[in-house]
């Protein structure tokens, strides 16, 4: 389980003192949160270094942490520091907002399912469950979401049953090794092109795995009972999965083709999105022969009209 930090939750102290409580009170449910019971990880999805974060009009995290503050908060802070992971990717074609403000750590949220964590004010980042909108730039549609968020430790005791539901249905329980020498049997109705299961191995980042294995598993529930009729995107949470337009089809005809064996040459018509070291893309073909997904590739972004210089 992964967690992102919500770059929108700063700000809203009304004094030096307050911001620096608030933050106390951050790092400590970061470390609750990533303790053994708990499970999430201990490294902190996050836009914005938490070295320069500005808690108060003036005040950043660089001067707080050199004030005379609890020992064990400073090495706990340095510790998320040490091991925060300081996105520099985003996805180009939709955006989250949160009472009409664009937020980067949101939009990942949303795309990756991570968990959100936010400073606490008391107010508007105490709800687990915080709603939000999800913007299309491509079809210039917005739709309402849910995204989970932690901020305060009351809050993370009432939600208890479904942050250990969540635990119990990731993937990890299974050793990387065993993972790919039996991919097809975990996957049982999605079938890997050589070059998604080398992207497995050597090209997914460590960070990004559970977000694609998430999305595999997702995939494979769908196809377990696909009817082998017309492919459902409204199935998958919204703007998730996109279908390659004819245009892009035609132009980059050969960069979306893939040949599996024992079956054919394919071509790969949908992508199911994520963020990783690029705009992640998992592209799939839904096989209507063997009513199966035909995963092509895993870290890729293969080129459209609008961005015709994207490859393998």
């Amino acid at each position: 389980m992964e967690l992102i930090f919500n770059e929108l939750s700063t700000g809203y102290a009304r004094s030096r003192l307050e911001a620096s409580e608030q933050f106390i009170d951050f790092v400590k449910l970061f470390a609750k949160l990533t303790s053994a019971d708990i499970g999430f990880s201990k490294d902190l999805h996050t836009y914005f270094d938490l070295n320069g974060i500005e808690l108060y009009p003036g005040y950043y995290t660089a001067e707080w942490r050199n004030q005379d503050i609890d020992k064990d908060v400073k090495m706990l802070f340095k510790r998320i520091c040490d091991r925060q992971i300081v996105e520099e990717n985003k996805d180009e074609e939709i955006e989250v907002s949160f009472e009409k403000s664009i937020s980067l750590g949101l939009t990942t949220a949303y795309i990756n399912d991570y968990t959100v964590i936010s400073i606490n004010d008391r107010n508007k980042w105490n709800p687990y469950i915080i709603n939000c909108e999800l913007y299309s730039l491509s079809s210039d549609e917005t739709t309402n979401i849910k995204l989970k968020n932690i901020s305060n430790v009351d809050t993370l005791n009432n939600n208890l049953d479904d942050i250990t539901s969540q635990k119990e249905q990731e993937l990890f329980n299974y050793p990387f090794s065993y993972l790919v020498e039996n991919l097809e049997k975990i996957f049982c109705n999605l079938i890997f092109h050589k070059i998604a299961k080398d992207q497995l191995i050597n090209k997914v980042e460590k960070q990004h795995l559970h977000t694609v294995l998430n999305k595999l598993k997702l995939l494979d529930d769908y196809f377990s009972t696909w009817d082998g009729c017309e492919f459902d995107q409204n199935a998958f949470p919204p703007r998730s999965i996109s279908r390659e337009s004819t245009e892009t089809l035609a132009r980059f005809k050969e960069k979306h083709e893939f040949s599996f064996d024992d079956i054919g040459t394919v071509e790969a018509s949908f992508h199911y999105r994520y963020t990783g070291g690029i705009p992640g893309r998992i592209y799939f073909v839904p096989y209507s022969l063997l009513r199966k997904g035909l995963i092509c590739t895993l870290t890729t972004k293969l080129p459209t009209v609008t961005e015709p210089k994207l490859t393998v």
